[in-house]
């Protein structure tokens, strides 16, 4: 298990600015507009957005639910790869702080699910597997002793 804080050092180089400063207001209606921009841009503003966009598990247990932006839930009809690419789609985790929200995960990833974890909540994250017929690569963010931490082998 590892602190988040060192994600840039243990992921693949798509994390790399995964780990951000806190803004204080929620990141939601930026990357919504961002979204809309991409979307006009590439298909005239046709975006359209299914309900599990936008997800609020508690991840850190602190109380306020935090934040999961799926793009698999965004389409623009006319360029369906806008937001979805072999590797997968755009994934988003944002955890709550006294200071706002901190951006801990901003990669594409094949599939992800909420899990329960000791009373807890955890993010089982699948990746595109390193060579064609391989398994795809998983791991783990949950809350351990008051940091949000990744590892490889939770269940």
């Amino acid at each position: 298990m590892k602190p988040l804080a060192f994600l840039p050092a243990l992921l693949l180089p798509a994390l790399a600015h995964a780990a951000t400063a806190a803004t204080s207001a929620s990141p939601v209606p930026e990357l919504l507009q961002q979204a809309r921009d991409a979307c006009t841009h590439a298909d005239k503003g046709n975006m359209q957005i299914e309900p599990n966009f936008i997800t609020r598990p508690d991840l850190n247990a602190d109380g306020t639910p935090d934040i999961v932006v799926d793009y698999k839930s965004l389409s623009c009809p006319t360029s369906p790869t806008l937001w979805a690419t072999p590797a997968g789609s755009r994934l988003v985790v944002f955890v709550s702080s006294p200071t706002g929200w901190n951006k801990v995960m901003d990669t594409a990833v094949q599939k992800w699910q909420s899990l329960p974890r000791n009373g807890q909540t955890q993010l089982k994250i699948e990746m595109q597997p390193a060579a064609p017929g391989a398994i795809p690569q998983a791991f783990y963010i949950y809350q351990q002793n008051g940091q949000i931490v990744r590892d490889n082998a939770a269940q």
